[in-house]
């Protein structure tokens, strides 16, 4: 499909909008669910919770994917997204990532089994420099994959310093 790039004001009204309260919210519905009233919790079974959170953190080797080409942090932006060595087995990031039209956005549970942390990070970057939509031409691997990465290196190595 052959992309038409777009000089101008672009509508977006007619893509996904998934605004990023409600990622969060919908985050920590997912992995404390108890912390909600019945009411606003999912409607999920114990095996379909686990399944989920399962799918949400599980990297793509141990699925079977060739880990040279789906290395452990291909939509694992925060923390190790720049990196494309294995991910330390201790941490697990529970996450779901957009990649469109310029934007990345990364909202995501990290937890650090060995050194006992968790915490819940969730944003999103426009990383089109030359400010046409629609053109294939954006800045992820340069500007806005590195940034996340940073981002999240520097919030877990606040939490690891951090008194509790």
């Amino acid at each position: 499909m052959k992309m038409i790039p777009q000089h101008g004001p672009f509508d977006f009204s007619l893509k996904n909008y998934f605004p990023i309260p409600s990622q969060n919210a919908l985050l920590k519905r997912i992995i404390f669910p108890d912390a909600f009233p019945k009411a606003q919790q999912f409607d999920l079974s114990v095996e379909q919770r686990n399944f989920l959170l399962e799918a949400m953190h599980t990297l793509p080797a141990k699925l079977g994917y060739d880990p040279e080409e789906y290395y452990d942090s291909y939509v694992k932006f925060f923390m190790f997204g720049d990196n494309y060595d294995p991910m330390p087995e201790h941490i697990k990031i529970y996450n779901k990532v957009g990649y469109a039209y310029g934007t990345l956005t990364d909202c995501a549970y990290i937890q650090d089994t060995q050194n006992n942390i968790d915490f819940m990070i969730n944003a999103t970057i426009l990383v089109n420099s030359n400010e046409i939509f629609n053109d294939d031409n954006y800045d992820y691997d340069e500007v806005g994959i590195p940034f996340l990465a940073q981002l999240g290196r520097e919030l877990y190595e606040y939490e690891l310093k951090r008194k509790r």
